[in-house]
């Protein structure tokens, strides 16, 4: 019994080693369709892989209001937020909303989750928070990360200028 009760679980550790790799694989492979396409495809992953009830609201347009490097970075931060959520927070729904309004790009990952206590300042042993605070820092793009974990729930804020008003700006006639 104990031989099978340790099999079952190395088969799942398997699983589980090989549905991160192909949730770290698709996104990646739409990379040449833009933002739109690869957070749909992550999301789809999510979906597929998880038992999370999952809310997403993307502007199809959106790839129109970034650059390729703010493009890639609000992938990875969207990317690292969820597979935090995944694998932390114990939620049962998360959104995902990325929009755009007044020359600004926001996205939002909400999860109704277990909640943790943000560190006032982030550090290399929050490993994924300061890769998305990093990430967030090279776009020039404000995070704001909220949690409770006395009532649960964790809201990742990212707001940053739109491409072509950055544009604007700095190209005035």
């Amino acid at each position: 019994v104990e031989q099978i009760d340790f099999s079952m679980k190395s088969l799942a550790n398997v699983i589980t080693d090989i549905r991160n790799y192909i949730f770290d694989l698709r996104p990646q492979a739409l990379k040449d369709k833009g933002l739109y396409a690869r957070l749909q495809g992550l999301i789809q992953e999510l979906k597929v892989n998880t038992i999370l009830v999952v809310d997403a609201e993307i502007a199809p347009d959106i790839n129109t209001y970034l650059s390729e490097l703010q493009a890639s970075h609000i992938f990875h931060i969207a990317h690292e937020a969820l597979a935090n959520i995944v694998r932390h927070a114990k939620a049962r729904k998360v959104s995902v909303r990325l929009t755009h309004t007044n020359g600004n790009v926001i996205l939002q990952i909400e999860d109704d989750g277990i909640g943790f206590k943000v560190p006032r300042e982030i550090r290399h042993g929050h490993r994924g928070l300061a890769n998305i605070q990093q990430r967030a820092s090279t776009i020039g793009a404000n995070l704001v990360i909220k949690s409770d974990p006395v009532q649960g729930g964790t809201l990742f804020t990212l707001a940053l200028r739109e491409y072509q008003s950055m544009l604007k700006r700095t190209f005035k006639p």
